[in-house]
């Protein structure tokens, strides 16, 4: 089973064990509560038997190693875990994301170039994914149900889930890079998958506003 599948059936089994509290937050419209699933899903994760995890992670976004503390432009990743067939240097990292509309697959995208601005010495890993869960309250322009179904076309290379969150008007996406061979487990690699799920966005008519400096290359 891929990574992806594996956090999306961890992110099902959550929100039927805490299916009540989700329930009053999306009857109550609220939609801040990413911190909240941020631990859940990580300490959800942890009870599978993942060995490590850390929540959050800071990372560095220069490209090159700053001579200070104070030039640093810091990055975080909200979960990261070792998967039990890994080695020590093969993590997992994830970014959450939760949205009262489906306009929030722009901070996707930005989220996932963001990820690959980190230094090649700080990237270690192996699977990079975003959980993305959104309030389902109509896509008038379609474009949003075009880049799901696109992103969950396998032919196009992109490993993807969509699925409802039972027994509430909310829907998760879990979008992710994962490679096996050690070669290439580079940043550069996960930066060309990054642009191939950019092309996807193109041409579906969603794009994000990028900071200039978070480059995918």
């Amino acid at each position: 089973m891929s990574q992806v599948d594996i956090i999306s059936e961890s992110l099902k089994a959550l929100a039927k064990k805490k299916k009540k509290v989700i329930k009053t937050l999306c009857d109550q419209e609220r939609y801040g509560w990413e911190k909240w699933l941020q631990v859940e899903l990580a300490f959800a994760l942890h009870a599978q038997g993942k060995p490590e995890f850390e929540c959050p992670f800071t990372y560095d976004l220069r490209r090159q190693k700053p001579k200070s503390k104070e030039g640093r432009e810091i990055g975080f990743l909200d979960i990261r875990f070792r998967a039990n067939n890994y080695l020590k240097d093969y993590l997992t990292a994830i970014e959450i994301k939760v949205n009262s509309t489906e306009k929030g697959l722009r901070s996707v995208l930005a989220d996932l170039i963001k990820v690959a601005a980190m230094r090649d010495d700080e990237w270690i890993y192996r699977c990079v994914t975003v959980v993305f869960v959104h309030g389902i309250h109509g896509d008038r322009s379609g474009k949003f149900k075009a880049l799901k179904a696109a992103l969950k076309d396998e032919s196009n290379g992109i490993s993807a889930n969509v699925f409802p969150i039972a027994e509430t008007k909310l829907e998760a996406v879990v979008i992710g890079w994962e490679t096996g061979a050690r070669k290439n487990m580079t940043r550069n690699a996960y930066s060309e998958w990054v642009e191939k799920v950019r092309g996807i966005y193109q041409k579906s008519g969603v794009l994000p506003k990028l900071a200039s400096n978070h480059a995918t290359r």
